[in-house]
């Protein structure tokens, strides 16, 4: 199991039975059962994500608002997936951007051409029907 994973069933519990809080030390390796999980980086992490702060009680941490909302909408590996995918959308609009704009540089004379261009035709079937109709 990956961090991501191990913080995500833990966000769902604190979310679920332990809304008052738990002391995470304790709780975390209820679920999956294998000493390599690094409980204090887990607890650590959460911390800096802004998921879970700890209590007026020692190593007791409760969730945040932040840590409700990431659960509510399907858990901390669904979140930082939709994190990347808006990472990519705003990547490819900013690239878009970019073209946009370099388009238009290349092309800033090109409206003020085809007005005079315009502006010189509308004369000129002015001139003619002037003068046909003389």
């Amino acid at each position: 199991m990956t961090d991501d994973e191990v913080i995500d069933e833990t966000l769902k519990e604190l979310g679920g039975k332990y809304k008052q809080g738990v002391k995470l030390r304790t709780y975390i390796p209820v679920k999956f059962h294998s000493d390599n999980i690094d409980k204090r980086l887990i607890i650590d992490i959460m911390e800096a994500k802004g998921l879970i702060v700890s209590s007026s009680e020692p190593d007791k941490h409760v969730i945040t608002q932040f840590g409700r909302d990431v659960n509510n909408e399907g858990g901390w590996v669904k979140y930082i997936e939709n994190e990347r995918e808006n990472k990519r959308i705003r990547e490819q609009k900013f690239r878009d951007d970019a073209l946009v704009s370099a388009w238009l540089v290349r092309s800033k004379w090109w409206p003020l051409r085809i007005s005079i261009a315009s502006f010189l035709v509308s004369l000129a079937v002015l001139a003619w029907t002037i003068w046909t109709s003389e």
